[in-house]
């Protein structure tokens, strides 16, 4: 089995949407199970939150989480950008450079992934703990912003295009 190290710069661009796809699938399925065990009172066979700290105090973490992973999934996005132009800027030739930027876009994609997915599963999480749907909303945004991951190939183009400071068309990104 071939590693990231060996795998082209097309193979890799094919893992990257399963990567995020299965990490999105995995909170929203997590959600789906949360909110069937709250609306069928499975909780009430539980601790319901018992020993899991207050209530209130939960809900400033889940904000103060949820904030952190906001602004660091979009300084993740923007330093990527930034390091794509040194990336570019330092390549041996265009297949090199382009290999660079694979890798850069693949490494900001899995961490901007995984912050939205932390949060997430955290809102998850206190819905089983206490009950309350609420936190369904928090888990929503994670999952509509690991969605916008999604689209790797148009990605790869919008961080040649911010390297290069050209415009780019489909042809070259394979």
């Amino acid at each position: 089995m071939a590693t990231t190290q060996t795998k082209t710069p097309a193979e890799q661009m094919q893992v990257l949407p399963v990567l995020v796809g299965a990490m999105t699938a995995g909170v929203v399925l997590f959600g789906v199970v949360t909110v069937i065990l709250s609306l069928t009172g499975a909780e009430e066979a539980g601790t319901q939150g018992e020993g899991a700290g207050s209530p209130g105090v939960m809900w400033i973490a889940l904000a103060a989480v949820t904030l952190v992973g906001i602004v660091g999934f979009v300084a993740v996005g923007a330093a990527a950008r930034t390091r794509a132009k040194r990336v570019w800027e330092s390549r041996e030739d265009d297949a090199a450079g382009h290999a660079g930027l694979v890798r850069l876009l693949m490494v900001s994609t899995i961490a901007r992934a995984a912050l939205a997915e932390g949060f997430a599963l955290f809102g998850g999480v206190l819905v089983l703990l206490y009950g309350e749907l609420l936190p369904l909303a928090v888990m929503a945004v994670g999952v509509v912003m690991m969605a916008t991951l999604l689209p790797a190939g148009s990605r790869l183009r919008t961080l040649k295009e911010s390297a290069t400071g050209m415009r780019m068309g489909d042809a070259g990104y394979g």
